[in-house]
This record gives C-alpha cells, sequence and structure tokens, in this order.
C-alpha cells in the first residue's frame, strides 16, 4: 500500500504462528507511548491476543478518507494474520478487504481473484470490487461541490479580470495615441514601445497580485473551512501562492499582448495630426 516505514520493518514470511508475536505501530501511537524514545524492541500489549514485539513503525492512514480534518487520530496497530490462530480470526476479521497491486485491469484481475477465494471457500462471497483511485474519489465526494463551485467562480473571475485589463489598457493606448506617435518620431523604436505597454499592464497585475495575496491569507485565518478543501495544501501555501501570482501574470501579459502590438504599428504621421 506504499506505507512509509519510519523506523525498524514490515512483517515476514517468517511471522507466523509458533514465532514470536510481532506488531507494526504507526506514528500516532509511537509520539504518544514511546516520545523521544526508539519503539522498535518495546513490547505492547494487544487486547485478546496478549503481549506482542514492536518491529516497526510506519506512517498514520487517514482510514475513514482523506476529507478527515485530523482532528481525530486513533492510534493504528498492524497484526500479521499468519499469526493469529484459527479461533480468533473471526474475531479480527468478521469482514475483510484484501488489497491486490497489480499492472492488469480489474477486469482481468477479477476472475483469478474469485477463484483463489473460491477454491479456499466456496461460500465467501467477494463483493464491493474497487480501484484505489475510486476509493480517494469517494472520500473526496463531500467536497467535490464545494470544489467544482470554487472552480466555476475563479474561472469567471479570472475571465473578468484578463477583459478587464485587456479594456484598460486598450483605452489608455487610445488616450495616448499622440504621445505614442511623439515617441517613435524621437526615435523610440518599436519594441520600446511594445515593452512599455506590457510593461504598465503588468505593473497593474502585479499591484492588484499584492493585495490579493494580503487578502487570501487574511480570508484563510477568517475562514479555515476552505483550506481543508485541498487534500494536502495548507492554509498558506507558498508553492501554490506562487504559481497562482505567475499564471496570473501570464494572463496579464496576454491580455497586454493585442493593445501593445496595435500601439507597435502606429504611424507616427498619424499619431501627430490625431485630435
Amino acid at each position: 500500500m506504499g506505507l512509509p516505514l519510519l523506523q525498524g520493518r514490515f512483517f515476514t514470511p517468517g511471522d507466523r504462528i509458533g514465532t514470536d508475536k510481532v506488531v507494526v505501530i504507526d506514528s500516532v501511537l509511537a509520539n504518544r507511548f514511546f516520545p523521544n524514545q526508539n519503539p522498535v524492541g518495546q513490547t505492547l500489549t494487544v487486547a485478546h491476543w496478549g503481549a506482542a514485539r514492536i518491529v516497526g513503525v510506519v506512517g498514520h492512514v487517514h482510514n475513514w478518507g482523506l476529507d478527515d480534518p485530523g482532528t481525530y487520530l486513533p492510534q493504528q496497530i498492524y497484526i500479521p494474520a499468519y499469526q493469529l490462530p484459527d479461533s480468533m480470526v473471526t474475531d479480527f476479521f468478521r469482514t475483510l478487504t484484501v488489497i491486490v497491486r497489480s499492472a492488469l485491469p480489474p477486469g482481468e484481475l477479477m476472475p483469478a481473484i474469485r477463484n483463489v477465494v473460491f477454491t479456499s471457500g466456496p461460500d465467501q462471497p467477494v463483493y464491493e470490487v474497487k480501484t484505489i483511485d475510486e476509493v480517494v474519489s469517494e472520500s473526496m465526494a463531500t467536497r467535490n461541490i464545494a470544489i467544482l463551485l470554487l472552480g466555476v467562480f475563479a474561472g469567471l473571475a479570472l475571465l473578468l479580470s484578463s477583459v478587464g485589463i485587456y479594456g484598460v489598457v486598450s483605452y489608455s493606448v487610445m488616450r495616448r495615441t499622440q504621445e505614442i506617435g511623439i515617441r517613435m518620431a524621437l526615435g523610440a523604436d518599436r519594441s520600446r514601445v511594445f515593452r512599455m505597454i506590457v510593461g504598465q499592464g503588468i505593473g497593474m497585475a502585479g499591484a492588484g497580485l499584492g493585495f490579493g495575496v494580503l487578502a487570501a491569507i487574511a480570508l484563510v485565518r477568517l475562514l479555515p473551512s476552505f483550506s481543508h478543501l485541498l487534500y494536502g495544501v495548507g492554509q498558506i501555501d507558498p508553492l501554490t501562492l506562487f504559481c497562482v501570482s505567475v499564471g496570473l501574470l501570464l494572463v496579464a501579459v496576454a491580455a497586454c499582448l493585442l493593445p501593445a502590438s496595435r500601439a507597435m504599428r502606429t504611424d507616427p504621421m498619424w499619431a501627430l495630426r490625431t485630435e
């Protein structure tokens, strides 16, 4: 399953009935009961099973879905199934989920899995077959509507901002036609005029981004529930803020290209005669 091994080892085929009982614990249990010490080699008592030696520490798992806000962190213990006597299997595994890693699609893999299960126990049902992507998607289902709405409104805001920048820059170019003509008549080349117009748009976008980043940081603190919509993204994520800022600047540059190109093609003589 890709659980990160933090200390010690995982289970091995040698961990069977008749050998020393071993368990693997998660980082939450290790930090709570073994602070500032190595839990590997310590003894832990498991209810209805007895004392067992800790052989490894793994990362914590969100058992109930990725939308778990993290306020409830149950300690987790992993027990090797082959060390449990048959009389205890029904107590520990009333419902058993088997996870299989394979490069084959589920449609090709499931017949082989069913054959193995039915060979060992014909009366054992195989149900709720899902890929891990489906499990992850279902665990995030409660966020999908909110993320969709935020995405739609963010797209509209991006469209309005680009149209607004285009309109302001176009109006500015129109008002500065004579100024641009004078600059070009005095020797300013077309590339310099182009950079001047684009720089004006980038300046406006940069000022807006500065206020926007500050407003975003303030709103995240006032509305912390929105910070949990994206899994793995913190309340103030520098990488996210940087990528969004760069994206908005690129949109601003794109909105300035047409007015800047129009200004670059201005005829100085025509501009000087324009009232």
